[in-house]
């Protein structure tokens, strides 16, 4: 190779080297970006998304829906197979008999009358063939993750057809479980579900995941037509002509509450929408079946809910009870099926829970004797202008069912199970015995020593104490029964506490309780955490915004963490070692800012 030729073999090398350089260069900068610009990920993330991958392959996460597909599944597995059960390991139901929950929904058979269908907040579906005593409630069990049962109607030509739809839902997307903050109560739903051999098997109707955030509150059945039916769910009005195997949207307006269709014209209905100040707030009313709807001028602007009822015997008669998210705003009445209406009395029955729980009802052959319920049950005999305030009944009342052979005959749903009256209104008796739907709240404790000892806190039912029998509890803090923490060593001494980390000490097994709050303070969650230390029982720690230490067993409690708030939020969850009482955990919930552990 000559002189020449190696020259410029040598400056393309030094060219192809430069150039090499150059984007190793960009690429270690570009690199340097990346990385500053993006987290960098941990290894047990990069674990995690490697388990999670693996599992979803072909996809890169697993499809929401993809859960209930599967849980479906492994139903059928389990109802084809032929092995036996050993009864033995099988789980046993212990109650509370006594100490039936929150009630959501009613539904008497229109062909026996002493068949009764019960939905519960978070226990399913419920049954009585003898509603006149509530006897042998059963649950029945439709093969599907059934939690909430807020609505249910039955196709009063064939009562074996009949719809349930599923979920508790108050604020759009917003239902949490309400432990920290009330108004997020409820639990999400999968649908409408549908039987046609009076509940012996189910089929979905209309088809919802519990991922997609959403409940249905209401289901109403064409008198004259059993195929078409309403419903009012949190995505809106949907209805079906087909007597469930398909269904529309006809109303899109969030949170739909209550429908009324006029049995004289089923032609014209009405839906009410909105609660929680959900968008679209009011009243609408339609006169072609649903196609077309218009939203009632006339009709009172509200941000909690607005159930209806109808005159029975006169259908263009239809009365609602109105309610802000926190207040009442008093009973409306139309004579022309919704297109004018006027106030008939003021009274705040839903106080603090115009989001959550009230209903009207109008005796079916007389329009002056009226039930209007909120925190406290009421009663008129004069067309709703008075009312008069029932007692010797569970707070808090949800809904309620007419006797459709006996206009004497009222049923109720509320916190505390279910009611019968037999002169409408005027006397209750409590027909809820073995409903086992009471709602447990974390922190359930029991003796180390005795498996016939154990203790709880219950929505709205207080703090229950079981000490062996047939499911029978015995009621011993009232409120919202909470937390609850048994001495390991020592099962005579036991703590409770109502709502707000109220909590009450025992040193005689429960027979009685004292309270336990010296030295406690500051904002707390409405179900607030504490616990006791299993290395040494006179150590506890209390949740609030600060956490809170006894070293006698809760006659003084003080701050730790130097009085300081750990993020701001309220204590949500707490944990102590077994063997080191110095170490605790704490999770809060995401109140103010987002949670911590």
């Amino acid at each position: 190779m000559n002189m020449k030729h190696f020259r410029k073999l040598l400056l393309v090398l030094s060219l192809l080297f430069f150039i090499v350089l150059t984007i190793i260069l960009i690429d270690f900068k570009t690199g340097d970006q990346q990385t500053a610009d993006k987290p960098r990920m941990s290894g047990a993330m990069q674990a995690l998304t490697l388990w999670t991958q693996s599992r979803a392959y072909p996809h890169k996460d697993i499809p929401a829906d993809k859960y209930f597909t599967e849980f479906h599944k492994e139903k059928v597995k389990l109802q084809k197979s032929t092995g036996s059960v050993d009864d033995s390991s099988a789980w046993r139901p212990m109650g509370p008999y006594n100490v039936p929950g929150r009630m959501i929904s009613l539904a008497v058979n229109p062909d026996n009358p002493q068949t009764l269908y019960a939905g519960s907040a978070s226990g399913g579906l419920w049954r009585t063939f003898q509603a006149t005593t509530g006897a042998n409630w059963h649950r029945i069990h439709t093969g599907f993750p059934t939690l909430g049962v807020m609505a249910i109607a039955i196709d009063k030509e064939d009562t074996n057809k009949i719809f349930i739809g599923t979920g508790e839902v108050y604020g759009y997307q917003q239902s949490i479980g309400g432990e920290v903050i009330r108004t997020t109560r409820g639990s999400y739903g999968i649908g409408i579900l549908k039987t046609t051999d009076g509940g012996a098997t189910w089929e979905k109707s209309l088809d919802w995941s519990y991922h997609q955030e959403r409940g249905i509150q209401c289901i109403r059945m064409n008198p004259l037509n059993a195929n078409s039916l309403f419903a009012a769910t949190t995505e809106g009005i949907y209805k079906t002509v087909d007597g469930g195997e398909t269904w529309q949207l006809v109303l899109n307006v969030l949170m739909g509450e209550d429908i009324v269709i006029n049995s004289n014209d089923t032609t014209k209905i009405l839906a009410s929408c909105g609660n929680l100040a959900s968008t679209g707030s009011g009243l609408y009313r339609s006169t072609d079946g649903g196609e077309n709807w218009d939203k009632i001028n006339t009709f009172p602007s509200f941000t909690g809910k607005t159930l209806l009822e109808p005159f029975i015997s006169q259908p263009d008669t239809v009365f609602a009870s109105v309610a802000d998210s926190l207040t009442g705003k008093g009973l409306y009445r139309s004579n022309d099926f919704g297109i004018n209406w006027f106030r008939v009395h003021g009274t705040d029955v839903q106080r603090y829970q115009g989001w959550f729980s009230h209903w009207v009802a109008v005796k079916a052959n007389d329009i002056s004797q009226i039930a209007h319920a909120g925190v406290d049950l009421y009663k008129s005999n004069n067309g709703g202008t008075s009312l008069s305030v029932i007692g010797g009944v569970h707070v808090d009342h949800h809904n309620y069912a007419h006797d459709p052979s006996n206009p004497n005959i009222l049923y109720i749903a509320c916190d505390g199970g279910v009611y019968r009256s037999t002169d409408f209104g005027d006397t209750y008796q409590s027909i809820g015995y073995a409903l086992q739907t009471a709602q447990f709240y974390n922190g359930f404790s029991s003796s180390s020593s005795d498996s016939n000892l154990a203790i709880g806190g219950l929505q709205d039912n207080g703090v229950n104490l079981f000490t062996g029998g047939l499911g029978t509890w015995n009621h011993v803090i009232g409120g919202d029964g909470c937390w609850t923490a048994t001495n390991p060593i020592n099962d005579n001494i036991i703590y409770g506490e109502w709502q707000n980390n109220n909590i009450q000490k025992s040193i005689n097994r429960g027979q009685s309780f004292t309270a336990a709050t010296n030295g406690l303070g500051g904002g707390s969650a409405f179900v607030a955490p504490f616990v006791i230390s299993p290395s040494n029982p006179s150590i506890l720690y209390s949740g609030r915004q600060i956490i809170f230490k006894t070293t006698d067993g809760a006659n003084q409690w003080y701050p730790t963490n130097d009085s300081q708030e750990l993020d701001g939020n309220f204590a949500l969850s707490m944990g102590i070692s077994a063997n080191n009482s110095d170490i605790v955990y704490v999770g809060t919930a995401p109140l103010f800012t987002r949670g911590h552990i």
